[in-house]
């Protein structure tokens, strides 16, 4: 029999996460991916491994 090597290679890696919750959601799709966008690129802007989450009621609503 032949001798089998294993090789553990550690890759490491960081997350910058946008959350947003809201009771009734936004009728596009689009603004939640817009706001969501923002809230990750905001983390990353803070640092690694950050967690950015906004409730849907504390954003500024736009005027009609």
């Amino acid at each position: 029999a032949l001798p089998v090597f294993l090789t553990i290679i550690m890759i490491p890696f960081t997350f910058s996460i946008g959350a947003l919750t809201f009771r009734i959601p936004p009728e596009a799709a689009d603004a939640i991916l817009r706001e969501t966008d923002l809230l990750m690129y905001k983390a990353k802007q803070q640092g690694k491994n950050r967690l950015e989450h906004v409730v849907a009621e504390d954003l500024p609503q736009k005027e009609a």
